[in-house]
């Protein structure tokens, strides 16, 4: 039986998420006023970094969050430049339900 990675990627069916790092400017929130960085969040981000990755549209060139405006405010509060995120390539709708759900 073959073992090589390909043929084991086949055999688990789900499809593989890849997480980018993105910089922190270059992500829109579509909020008027973004939340507050919550300083615990903050100092957090500082020491271990982001541990769950941002949800991010991807619209032309530009990203635009889905969810984790948290997570993105403290981001930038800790002064990061990049974080990790997860991008999808869909519409404005399954976009808006997906963070609905979320």
């Amino acid at each position: 039986m073959r073992a090589d990675p390909h043929y084991v990627d086949q055999l688990d069916g789900s499809p593989a998420i890849t997480v980018q790092m993105i910089r922190v400017h270059a992500i829109e929130t579509g909020e008027e006023t973004p939340p507050a960085a919550v300083p615990a969040l903050v100092e957090s981000i500082r020491t271990h970094g982001v541990r769950e990755p941002l949800l991010l549209q991807k619209s032309d060139r530009r990203y635009r969050l889905i969810t984790g405006s948290r997570r993105l405010a403290a981001a930038m509060a800790a002064g990061l430049q990049e974080g990790p995120c997860v991008v999808h390539s869909i519409g404005d709708e399954e976009a808006r339900a997906g963070a609905a759900a979320l």
